[in-house]
């Protein structure tokens, strides 16, 4: 479930510009996380660390002798691999109605993909958690200028004090990061191993059904080649039938 942070609006602040917009910003981070959580850019520090290529495209990878057993033009980028991992493993589905996302991971390996979910969960937890936390510092920073030019006899007070009432709000939004590490997604049910029977692809009673329809499919033609074959078979072996002589 994608963490809501509210931080209410300042309707006395109408009149000040940039200073408004920064104060009057809703941070319900919704679509935001949702969007970190499929990033490349997500996927590509998750890849680094992980060393996930050689694990997607294990097909040109020399386990052996740890390299990549094709050309140079073959080896896999992280480009490459986003393309396969964002199309074909990871699946992220958003329930407008009820604000859940649901995240699958598909792939041969059960304990990976459990490990993956969990692993992308967390660094995406990480970034947008760690980008919370320099843009509070940064608001800090701008909101306390403002307040140390604007003191004076001659100050706005209704400037001052909402200078003030942000600099609160983003102190709490600072402490907030800080103090909590599921910041963008709270876990309701963490990834799990599933069993050997969950197969996902491919499905042994539709391989069978296929595999009936096809043999089906390819006898018929075989069977009547073969009956072909045969037919000509005893055609050439039969004795040519005696020819009378004219006088």
């Amino acid at each position: 479930m994608p963490v809501v942070h509210e931080t209410g609006s300042n309707a006395m602040l109408g009149g000040f510009g940039g200073i408004a917009a920064l104060l009057a910003r809703q941070s319900s981070n919704q679509d935001e996380a949702v969007a970190v959580l499929g990033s490349r850019e997500l996927f590509d520090t998750y890849a680094r660390q992980a060393d996930l290529l050689p694990i997607l495209f294990s097909n040109r990878w020399d386990p052996t002798n740890k390299r990549w057993d094709v050309p140079d033009w073959r080896i896999p980028t992280l480009r490459e691999g986003y393309k396969l991992f964002d199309n074909h493993i990871r699946d992220i589905d958003l329930d407008r109605r009820t604000g859940i996302v649901t995240m699958a991971i598909t792939w041969k390996d059960r304990a990976l993909a459990a490990k993956w979910a969990r692993d992308l969960i967390d660094l995406a937890n990480r970034q947008l958690r760690d980008r919370a936390i320099r843009e509070a510092q940064q608001n800090m920073r701008y909101l306390a200028t403002q307040m140390r030019s604007g003191e004076g006899a001659d100050a706005n007070n209704a400037l001052n004090a909402a200078l003030a009432s942000a600099y609160e709000r983003q102190l709490q939004n600072f402490m907030f990061a800080k103090g909590q590490p599921e910041f963008a997604f709270r876990v309701i049910d963490p990834p799990t191993i599933p069993d050997d029977r969950e197969r996902v692809f491919p499905q042994r009673i539709l391989v069978l059904i296929l595999g009936l329809m096809a043999g089906c499919v390819l006898a018929a033609p075989a069977v009547m080649l073969r009956e072909r074959m045969a037919t000509r078979r005893r055609v050439k072996s039969m004795p040519l039938p005696a020819m009378a002589g004219a006088k």
